[in-house]
């Protein structure tokens, strides 16, 4: 049988040394969540300026060159799908390419959804059929199939962005709140 030794460790530290934890760490840790808060929360309002934006784009025809579904694994193995294509228009007498399905186009789990918008794609280019796009007009280069912005992202960095720089700043600029202080410790003063 093993019997378990144990030691009592104690550092006895002078009166007057005084450890500020909420100095130390969780301002720190505070202004980091701040930053990536703010981060998250301008990406979110840029991901609805350029929503806004691209509904004023013309909607077009192009040439659909390849179309396939693309699957994703998380660090979990979870599987998620993205459609992925290649198109041709011309505008104005120049040629122009583009990729982009839709604005800040993340993969989701919808594999029905992504297997019949490729299905569609295919068709249109195996007919030879001109596909529907969008096409900025002040910079033709830019061109989307779908010219709404992906609601799941604006609202997961918009959330995890205000939640973020909220917790952020408390604990940037009242970390008191997350340490104990020393008169609520001891039950003699």
């Amino acid at each position: 049988m093993c019997e378990a030794i144990y030691m009592d460790f104690q550092i006895n530290l002078p009166a007057k040394f005084n450890f500020n934890v909420a100095g130390r760490f969780v301002r720190p840790v505070g202004y980091l969540f701040l930053l990536f808060g703010l981060t998250m929360f301008s990406y979110s309002v840029k991901i609805f300026v350029d929503g806004q934006r691209v509904k004023s784009w013309v909607p077009y025809r192009a040439a659909i060159s390849k179309a396939e579904l693309k699957e994703h694994l998380d660090d979990e193995g979870r599987k998620s799908y993205s459609v992925a294509v290649d198109y041709v228009y011309q505008w104005r007498s120049k040629r122009y390419t583009g990729d982009r399905y839709r604005l800040h186009y993340h993969s989701s789990s919808g594999f029905q959804e992504s297997q019949i918008i490729v299905q569609e794609l295919l068709f249109a280019k195996n007919e030879g059929q001109p596909y529907p796009i969008f096409v900025d007009p002040e910079r033709p280069q830019n061109s989307v199939v779908l010219n709404v912005v992906d609601t799941e992202t604006q609202i997961v960095t918009l959330v995890l962005g205000l939640a973020l720089s909220f917790f952020g700043s408390l604990a940037s600029f009242r970390s008191s709140l997350f340490t104990q202080s020393k008169n609520a410790s001891d039950p003699t003063v």
